[in-house]
Parts: structure tokens; sequence; C-alpha cells
């Protein structure tokens, strides 16, 4: 199957590394930095290599070392499956036998085949930089993106790969790994020190000067060359260029871009170390004892101390140097894969490669399957794990892969003796002082830097201004060990070196140029203050003595890259540690390309790292070799893993190691050598245990076990081997409380070369409480001469199981669900933690394709907002899941990026916005997914870009539908029932309450975070659960969500398409809130109090309806949620639907003694009092105000106008009157209808003095009254 990684290409994106790095993060020695005394080295900008669209090409075909024998009359060529295709001495693949070189014959003809055909998909030829046929079958080519993926549909090719630019990452160490026991015979009654192995170093290349690399070593030995004398390997086989080599360095290989852009004018072309990292290594490995080695310091300056000898592991194995890497830039993984080419052809035995890069899949990386077929040719290979720690997850490529022995790096026991200060003169007696210096001791007198304004010392002293002195200096700004080169050239004896108070707090045994001690800044305090006091000074201190203190050994160092494996997670990484830290060996004398600052030209020198700790294994593997050359690679990596010592600490130096940081444990030659068990693992179990290909690497016979989520327990299956008879006894060594190792059966017995395959099983209990559990599964041989086999055994464990997924479908906007299969390890406290009902929001848009854009990624991305879909997304705290994925679309490619949104406009603007990403799917197809839980609160833009198909680039443009979710935190939408204490494998019967308004047709998710404990409330994991909310009969919908008093409002229930052959009657009924009155329907139903029914018959395939109903709320005064809902019954099968309830806001109301209208009849001059206390405010919360007037009649006198309550008085009148009184009150927001009060009130009637009588009284009597009644009343004048 052809397959491509795209996208510049999209592997090193979703690795998120996008340059690789050398494993000498710290190269040189203590006193360097003021911290931590040592440098980091930091490569240059230079470099002349172009890569930038350099791919490798692998072809279908297995390469030589893995060939075996399926095609036809082409016989195997791997070692594995025809073992007779071996070179005699050594064992390992014979690259020039007959069966060999006919394969590649034939290999060369199939890559012709593929060039033509690419020369036609292409329409150009090719240009091959470089071919691969013994460890890879390819060739690597300049590219650009498009053709890339081109390429790889041709028939042949198997994989089209960018190259990516990787960098690079001993005195006690031999001693402290135990190789003196295999020097001396007492290992295995066998000496070795590697004689006649050869041993790779891919490196920077190597000093052929140094006496590490001499013909004869500082011991006497005489080197042996195994290819005979004067035959030599790589440039070395070019009589000009043979002196550069010799018994001992028997090749020397660089790749020919390294010499065209390395070599210094003038110079041979040669792979020669202008870095010192090459050097330093392979002196580590397989290094010539040398004698009476001077010490240089930090700054390049020889110390006063020396050692008396110094090692390789092997000292007397032979080296073959293969230049990979530049002195300044880093290394090619390309270039890399060539070098092992040769070492196969060259019959290599060993490769170190302290070299590695961002983690990426091993299935797919160019010199990680290159060292798989070194592996099946019968190479031991030993790789660094990277300086990137103390983090999790930092272990690099290829130092991922389970097919190396990956080496992380830890301390050793080399020791200086404390130096104990004493002092005389001053005004008071100073008590003695304890420091440390790696110098010897001296007496005399004693000032401050500090009096003569130089108290750091940084600069040199004039000379003669401190001669014969020895002088304080404070510690920081440059290095500790260039404070006594200044003080030494103003003439000090000495140097006293105090730390300062809140600054670093380390005292070193620096290597000084004169007699030094440092103090802490304790002791520095105290030193100072009797400095002040007095005069006549003067101190004492003595010489330190270089001592072995196992206290100090097998300690982390910081730096140290860690598991667990960042890619997969399936295996464990680091395999193994070694001494990494201060390891002194060879280096260079002429480094032009380094920066000033960053030499360190010195035939030797100390340099810190897990480049330091993988020779240290290479040369382990050196002497199994010679002393064990039946064993497969494998085999030499398990008796290596399995005797490993485990009392190892983390870099606090009390803490046991995890086993993602040192590995199986600190590596011991005598103990490997005496294994009693190995294990193998054949070139095919790697193969077909990609993941890709649905392999199971935990499945693979490898000298450890590690599983994730495991439910209470995980189960492996290894195979052991046995190298000499004994009876076996399974035992346990548990790093973690609550956690169980065992195996079946418990115990063996194996006779030399027999095998037994043992069930491991590792279960937690009671007192568990870890995120991994760790131990070792333990054999214990009666056979004492056997070292005691322990096995390294990871799980991660879940607490209980459950579904993968919960999808339910409801038709009711409250209901309930039972969920099984819900199981924990038992528990009296199980906890359930509920989350938002979140309504997934589906986009639907059309996205052009953006597949003729030959920028490189992220470029192609961000460049155009047109080819691409986005939107902001606003993340509050205590969100617990962000959802995103593609749910449907016509494009062949689409892909899926959430990032932190910098300036709150939805879209990924540039490169910054895109790394890092939280999120990026951007697979090979177009249903990308993203699921983050607990995602920090911001804004983020969700983003799906359109890459189309490159193949074919074309305008169209693609439907995309895009389901997003955001789920917050409890709002009380959903609710949970279940057992609270269960017994262990029991289902807690969970049946999950929702409650929420649901739209008809549309999908909900939230999940479920389920625990089996307050303190272990997730220890179960999180489980998402989705509710579709299915269509129904009948959709009711209002048309407003608020309103005001007397507005109207419709309520509108569609029926739908009775798409059968059957007429049928729908039964409908609307529950309306009390107070609505219906002012239409539309289909006039029966009403019965608050209640509305319908019966709608629908004739068969009748299309759907819609009852109209339209609703006045001008009775309605009083704000409240009108709660509306619709229940419809077909053939006897009900369904209910709660609508969202409508705010109404209401309207006060004024009412005058009760009433909104009130009439009065009074006297005049009368006070009538009126209240308005009976006046309603529509909300409970609400404070009215009041206002009294009159609108019309004889003027009224109020007695407060903005009281609840008034008194009114009415005026005197002439004549009967009509007064209207007014009363509004309002709750700031609204204002009520008045209420009126008409008051009558009525004239007093005065009547008229009698008139004197007249003959005549009759008549003008009866005038009178009726004049009187025309009058009525009058008032008295």
């Amino acid at each position: 199957m052809t397959s491509i990684y795209k996208k510049s290409l999209i592997a090193a994106a979703l690795t998120l590394a996008f340059s690789p790095n050398l494993q000498a993060k710290v190269i040189d020695t203590r006193g360097l930095d003021t911290d931590s005394g040592q440098r980091g080295y930091q490569p240059t900008t230079k470099n002349p290599r172009q890569i930038d669209n350099l791919y490798m090409v692998l072809l279908d075909d297995q390469p030589l070392a893995t060939y075996h024998g399926d095609k036809g009359d082409l016989k195997a060529t791997s070692i594995l499956a025809n073992p007779s295709n071996s070179r005699a001495k050594t064992g390992v693949l014979n690259v020039n036998s007959a069966v060999s070189q006919q394969y590649i014959q034939y290999l060369n003809t199939q890559r012709s085949k593929t060039l033509s055909l690419a020369k036609s998909t292409l329409n150009r030829q090719l240009a091959v930089h470089d071919d691969y046929q013994i460890a890879l079958n390819g060739f690597s080519t300049e590219l650009s993106e498009k053709e890339a993926q081109m390429l790889a549909s041709v028939a042949g090719v198997k994989s089209v790969q960018k190259v990516e630019l990787r960098h690079l990452n001993t005195d006690s160490g031999p001693k402290h790994i135990q190789a003196p026991s295999a020097w001396d015979g007492s290992a295995t009654g066998v000496s070795s020190m590697g004689e006649g192995v050869i041993v790779a170093i891919m490196d920077t290349g190597i000093n052929h000067t140094s006496a590490s690399f001499a013909d004869i070593g500082g011991d006497g030995y005489d080197h042996t060359n195994p290819l005979g004398e004067g035959t030599y390997l790589g440039h070395c086989s070019d009589s000009d260029l043979a002196h550069y080599c010799n018994d001992k360095l028997i090749g020397i290989w660089a790749h020919e871009a390294l010499l065209d852009d390395y070599t210094p004018e003038g110079d041979d072309r040669i792979g020669i170390d202008h870095n010192g990292h090459g050097s330093h290594v392979a002196s580590t490995t397989a290094g010539n004892i040398v004698k009476d080695v001077t010490v240089y310091n930090a700054v390049g300056e020889e110390a006063e101390f020396s050692f008396g000898q110094i090692s390789g592991v092997a000292p007397h194995a032979n080296i073959v140097s293969y230049q990979v890497c530049a002195a300044d830039a880093g290394c090619w993984p390309d270039v890399t894969a060539l070098a092992v080419e040769h070492a196969i052809e060259h019959g290599v035995q060993v490769i170190n490669y302290s070299v590695g890069g961002g983690a990426s899949d091993p299935w797919n990386d160019t010199d990680a399957l290159a060292f798989l077929a070194a592996r099946e040719a019968g190479i031991h290979v030993a790789v660094a794990a990277g300086n990137d720690g103390p983090g999790a997850e930092t272990v690099g490529s290829p130092g991922n892969a389970p097919w190396l022995t990956t080496v992380a790096a830890y301390t050793h026991d080399r020791s200086f003796t404390d130096k104990e200060v004493t002092f005389t003169g001053g005004d008071y007696d100073l008590e003695p002082l304890t420091g440390k210096g790696a110098t010897s001791g001296i007496s005399g007198d004693i000032i401050s830097a500090a009096d003569l304004g130089m108290a750091g010392c940084l600069e040199p002293f004039d000379a003669d201004t401190v001669t014969g002195k020895i002088v304080v200096c404070e510690r920081g700004d440059i290095a500790r060990v260039a404070k006594g080169t200044n003080v030494r050239a103003g003439g000090a004896a000495g140097l006293v070196l105090i730390n300062l108070e809140g600054g670093a707090e380390t005292v070193d045994a620096d290597l000084h140029v004169l007699p030094a001690v440092h103090l802490d800044a304790d002791q520095g305090a105290l030193l100072t203050d009797w400095l002040s006091s007095g005069s006549d000074h003067t101190v004492s201190f003595n010489a330190s003595v270089l001592e072995s203190d196992p206290a100090k050994a097998d300690i982390a160092a910081e730096f140290t890259s860690r598991g667990p494996e960042s890619i997969m997670n399936r295996w464990l990484t680091p395999h193994i540690s070694a001494p990494g830290v201060e390891i002194y060996g060879a280096n260079t004398e002429y480094q032009p390309w380094r920066d000033t600052g960053d030499k360190t030209e010195s035939p030797t020198t100390f340099m810190s790292g897990t480049s330091m700790a993988s020779p240290h294994i290479a040369g382990v593997y050196t002497l199994i070799a010679a002393l064990k050359p039946e064993w497969t690679p494998a085999q030499a990596q398990s008796a290596l893993m399995l005797s490993a010592e485990t009392n190892t600490w983390m870099e606090d130096g009390v803490t046991p190691s995890s086993l993602f940081t040192g590995g199986a444990g600190s590596a011991r030659v005598a103990d490997a050598l005496n294994a009693g068990l190995v294990m193998d693992v054949s070139h095919e179990d790697y193969t077909l245990a990609d993941p890709s290909l649905d392999g199971t690497p935990e499945s693979l016979n490898l000298p450890s076990a590690l599983m994730n989520n495991c439910m209470m327990a995980c189960s492996w299956t290894r195979t052991f081997t046995a190298t000499a008879s004994s009876t076996w006894t399974v035992g346990e060594l548990s790093q973690t409380p609550g956690l169980s190792i065992s195996a079946t059966p418990s115990s063996f017995t194996l006779a030399a070369g027999e095998s037994i395959s043992l069930d491991i099983t590792a279960a937690i209990g009671e007192g568990y409480a870890s995120e991994y559990g760790m131990g070792y599964l333990v054999l214990t041989p009666e056979n004492t001469a056997l070292t005691p086999t322990k096995m390294p055994v990871v799980g991660s464990f879940v607490a209980g199981s459950m579904p993968e997924i919960a999808q339910l479908t409801t038709g009711q906007n409250k209901g309930s669900a039972a969920i099984s299969g819900i199981k924990t390890v038992g528990s009296s406290d199980i906890q359930v933690g509920v989350f938002e009902l979140a309504e997934v929001e589906v986009i639907e848009t059309t996205i052009p394709r953006d597949d003729s854009d030959t920028s490189n990624w992220p470029t192609n991305v961000y460049n155009d907002s047109s080819k691409y879909y986005s939107q902001l997304v606003n993340i509050t705290p205590n969100t617990k899941r962000l959802i995103a994925r593609v749910k449907h679309t016509s494009s062949p490619d689409l892909d899926l990026y959430i990032g932190r949104d910098s300036n709150y406009n939805g879209k990924p603007d540039n490169a910054r916005e895109m790394d890092p990403l939280t999120c990026m799917s951007a697979t090979e197809t177009a249903y990308e997914s993203c699921e983050i839980n607990d995602p920090d609160p911001g804004s983020y833009y969700v983003t799906v870009h359109n890459y189309g198909d490159t193949s074919a680039p074309s305008d169209v443009e693609d439907d995309v539908v895009i389901e997003l979710a955001v789920i917050g935190k409890d709002d009380e939408s959903v609710t949970v029932d279940f057992k609270s204490a269960v017994a262990a494998d029991e289902d807690i019967g969970l049946v999950l309450n929702w409650d929420k308004t649901l739209k008809s047709d549309t999908l909900y998710t939230t999940v479920l975070e389920i625990g089996t404990g307050v303190d272990a409330a997730d220890n179960v994991g999180l489980m998402p659960i989705e509710l579709y909310r299915k269509a129904t009969y009948a959709q009711s919908q209002l048309d407003v969500e608020s309103a005001d008093t007397g507005d109207m409002i419709t309520l509108s229930i569609a029926l739908a398409d009775n798409d059968t052959d059957e007429e049928r009657t729908l039964s409908v009924t609307a529950q309306l809130p009390v107070g609505l009155v219906i002012e239409s329907d539309s289909h006039q139903g029966s009403v019965d109090g608050e209640m509305v029914s319908w019966e709608v018959v629908q004739a068969a395939n009748e299309a759907g309806q819609e009852i109209v109903v339209e609703l006045d709320t001008q009775a309605l005064v009083m704000s409240q949620d009108l709660v509306f809902s619709v229940s419809h019954t077909l053939n006897e099968v009900s369904h209910t639907e709660m609508l969202a309830p409508v705010m109404l806001s209401g309207v006060p109301v004024a009412k005058i003694n009760g009433e909104q209208s009130i009439s009065l009849t009074v006297d005049e001059g009368t006070t009538v009092s009126l209240s308005a206390s009976d006046s309603t405010a529509p909300n409970s919360d609400d404070e009215l105000t009041y206002a009294w007037s009159q609108v019309s009649g004889p003027v009224v006198t109020f007695a407060d106008a903005m009281a609840m309550d008034t008194d009114v008085t009415l005026p005197a009148v002439d004549a009967d009157a009509s007064a209207v009184i007014e009363l509004t009150v309002s709750n700031g927001v609204k204002t009520a209808v008045a209420a009126t009060a008409t008051i009558a009130v009525t004239a007093e009637v005065i009547a008229p003095e009698p008139e004197p009588k007249s003959d005549s009284s009759g008549g003008a009597m009866g005038l009178w009254l009726f004049v009187l009644g025309l009058l009525g009343l009058r008032r008295r004048s």
C-alpha cells in the first residue's frame, strides 16, 4: 500500500517536532555556568546542506538485510531466514556473497523500472542523490511537495518521506557498569576488552590524532586490524588518505555533501571531527586505555587535577567512524541510513548513534527503519534518549523505536572528598568551614576581591596585584572556573569561591587552575564578616582526593529525556540507563565551525548528556559481541535489561527512579553476561506489530511489559530461553502501592536452550491510587551463578469499564434511560459527575478546494481564508469538553484545526497562531474529529480546511457539514441515579435523567465522569453520551419568546405529512396558560377551560397542515412565564412537548379604593379619603410610585398627591358639580392605565327669607314657589 506523509509533510506537525536535535544537550564540564557548572551546546545557524526539498523514497521490495526469500528463484538474504548468508567469524550479514549480490542486482533492476515510471508521471528525470539497498530499499531525491504526492502513487513506491534535520544529543564510567569484570574474565571465565569487534560511531567524525584511537594503547595493547593490515574502510581506503587510519581506527566514512560543506580550505576531504562530540562518544565506547591524562576544565585550561587513566568500555575494539552530522548544524536521517548501509557492508557488529529529534512513528522513520534492518543483520545498536527532560514524553526519534536500545543518562560514582578550611587572624576565631574543589590544598594570606572593587572576579586581575594571596570571589555572571583564571593572572596562589544569599545554591568540586575551595552562602557570609574584622587573615585548606562514592551514583540527570513514549505509549522507553554526567573523553583541538564562545579546543574534555550514556551501552554490546557472539541483538538487549541494577534514583537522589526515567535500571556488564534467561524478537514480529497495520506492540516479546487502560488487570505473554540449566521461581518487586505482579507457571525448570512462555499479570487492588503501576516480575534461579531476572512491568489502569459511548433517542423533553455496562473494581463510594446537556450545532457550508496551493504547511492553511471555514469559540471556565467534527462532505480530504485565537477574529491568521495547536486532525481522509477535555478558558478558532486532492487540482466547491458542541458545567439539565456501593465487576445500574426543552430533530451531548471515590472521581473514565431528540408528528412553536401585556401570541402546531397509504386521525391538545383569551383558531378546536383539543383527520398521502391559534394577553397583568404544552396522540401512542416558556412582562394596575373606576357623591366642602393600596405591581419586587391628579371639575385639594393614600377636600360650589380624580401608578418601567374617581359635589340648599303678606297672598305664594323650584339651590349672599 502506498502512503505519504503530507502537508510538508504533515507528519512533522503531527508530532509537533519541526526540527529534531543532537543528543549532546550538555557538552563539556562543571564550572562553566554559574548555576549548574555546565554549558549547553547551541549550534550556529550555519547549515550549508540544503534539505528543504529532499525526500526519501522507499520502494516496495525488502532491502537486502531483511529479504526472506519470497521472490521465486531469489534466495533469502536475511541471516535470520538464511543463516548461511552470514560472515563466518562475526555472524553478521555477508553483503558480498553470491546470494546477496544476486538480490542487489534485482533491486537495481526494479529501481530502474520505478524511476522510469516516475519520469512519465512527473515529466522529468529524477536526480538520485543516494541509493539504498542494504538497510533500506530506495533512494533520496529532490521533489516539490506536489511531486511527492504524485510520486507516492507510482507503482513500486512504498512511501515518500521528507528528510527532517536531527541533532546531537569517561574515567569512572566503565568501572561503574562493571566493564573490568569482562576485561579480567571474572564475569564469565573468559576475558575480553573487545578485541576483534568492529564498532561504528555515527556522529560528527573523529579526531584521528587522539591517543584514544592510536594503534597502541596506553596499556601497551597493539591492535590487530580484523580486515587485514593496511586494509581500511571508507575514505581511508584511498591510499592518499590511508594514513588517517590505523589498526585501531580502521575506517573513516563521510557523506560527500558534508565533505563539500565542512572541509576546511586546504585540508584533505575526510571525516575529521571539528566538533568534539563524535570523538568523545567514540572514546567512551571503545577508546584506548590512556594513562596520566591531563584534565582540561570548562574554559579549556589545564586543571590542577589529572586522571591516572581513562578508557572506553571496550578499549581493544576496532572503530569505524561515520560522519553523519555537521560540526555546527545537525544530522540527517538519509545520511544516517546510508551510513547504516555501509556499516552492514563493512561487517560492523555494534553501532552507537547519539542523535535524535522530535518523536515520530518509528515504523515510518528513515533512520529507525535502517536500524531495524541493522538489527536483523546482527548488529547491536545503542541510541541516546535525548536531553529534553525532566518532562514526561520527551524521548525523541529514533530513540522511541522498540527495536533499539535507548539509553538514559545517570550519574556515576566519581567523587572528590570535601575540603576542611581553617583560619587564623582577625578579631575573633572563625570556626573551620567545609567546601569542595577538585584541586590541591594551600595555606596563605587571604583577601577579599571586593576590597579591590572586583567582588565577582569577572575580569583578569592586573599582574602582581594579588601575588601569593588567596582571593575570595563571589559566584555569578561567568563560569566558576574562569574566576580562578582571572585571579591567577594577578599572581594569586589560591581561590575561595563563595555563593551569595539568593543566588545559586550548589557547591561544586570544580577543576580549577589553582588551589581552590567553594563554600555555600551561609559559610561565605561568615567568612566575609570575619575578613572585615582585624588583620593578618590567613586560610588553609587540604587537597581533595578522587574517590568512589556509591551514594553519588545511579542518580538521574535532570536533563535526561523520559517516557512514556509520546506517539503511541505502547512499549517502554527509555530501556536502560548508564553514566552520562561529567564524562571525560577525547575531544578535538580544531573547531573552526563553532562560535568562539562555544569552542572547547582541547585534547580531552568533560561532556554531559545522553550522548555520553549511549556509548557506554554500545561498549557493553561490544563486550557482549566478543563474549556471547551467539546472542542475537534482541537477546543481548534482554540480557542487559533483565539484569540491570534496579536501585536507582530520580534527580533528587532520594526518590526511586520511575521506569519511564531510567528504563529497566542501571547497566551492569557482569550481570548481563551471566543472565540466565534471554528473550528474542524477530524482524517479522517487529514489522507485524506496526499499529497502522492493526499490529499490537504490547504483544512483542520485549524484555519489558507495558499496557494502558487495563480493567483491574493487565496481562501479557513473554517467552524466555535459558542460557544454562536451572529451576526458577516467580516473584515480584512492586514499586507502586496496590499493585501486584504474578506469572504462571509460578515455577519452572529449563535446560540450556529450552524455552518457556509465561502468562504475566499485573493487577491493582486496595490502596492503588497512581496514574501508572510499576514494578518488576522477578525470576529467581536456584543456580546462583546466574543473574536473577527482573523484567520491568508498567500498566495504567482504569478502575472500571464502560461503553465507549451511549447513544440515546427520545421524543420527550423530560425522560430517563438506563445505561448498562458500567462496572468497577468495587467501591462503597461510586462517584458520577454530570455536566450540561449541550446542543450540537450543525454548520452547513461550502468550501472551495485548496489543492492548487503549493505552499508548505501551515502557510497553505492560513494564507487564503476562502479555502477554509472558521469560527470563533469562546471557552468559559469549567467547560468540560469541546467537540468539533466533520459530519458529511463531498471533499476527499478535509483537515480540522483548533487553536488559540489571539486577535479574537475566529481565524488562524499566521504561523504563530498555529503553533502550538490545541488540536489538529489532519489525516488523509475527510472525516476529521477533535475532542478536547477540560479546555483552558479563552478564545479559540475552529477551522476546517479543504485540502482537496493535490493529484488533481480543481476549482470544485465541496459541501461540508460540521458538528460543534461545547459542554459546560452542571446546569441541572442532567441527573443520574446509580448504586453508590458495588462489588467488583458489578454494574452500577446507572439511569440517566434529563429535563430540558429539546429541539425536534436535534442532537444533544453530554459526558459523565465516573470514579470509585471522592479522591478518585474520574479513575473509571469519561463516558460521552449523545441524546437525539427525534422528529414528531406535531411540531409546535410560538412566534415570540417574550411579550408585553396586551400583545398577541401565536401558537403554531405543524402536523407532519401523512406519508402512509391509510387515513389517520391525530388527536392534538394544547394546554394554555390561565388568562389567555383565544382570539382566533384556524381549526376551531373545542375549549374546556385552558385546554383546547382538535381531532384532525388526514387522508392517505395528504400533505401536512398547520393549526394556528391567536391568543390575547390583555387580561394578564402580572409578569410571568407562560407555559404551554402540546400533546398529540396517534394510534394510542402519545407524545407531549413542553414549549419554551414565553416571558410575559406585565403592567402595573391602578386601583382607587379597590376599583379601577369609582363614583362618589359628597357635599361641598367635604374631605374624602382615597386609597391606592389595592393597586398592583407586575413583579413581586417592584416598588410602585403614585400620582394623584385632577382631570376636571371644581378644583379640589390633595393632602399629598404622591402618597399611596390621600385626602381630597372638595371646594364650595355655587351649584352641584362633578370633580374627576385620576390615579396613575408606575414601577419605574411601565405606567398603569389610570384609575378614576368621579365625585359628585352637592351645593348647600339655602331657603329665602319670607316677603310681607299682601291681600292677594295666595297668588303671590304660588309664583314664589315656582321660582324657587327653578333656582334649585342658591347660596346665601
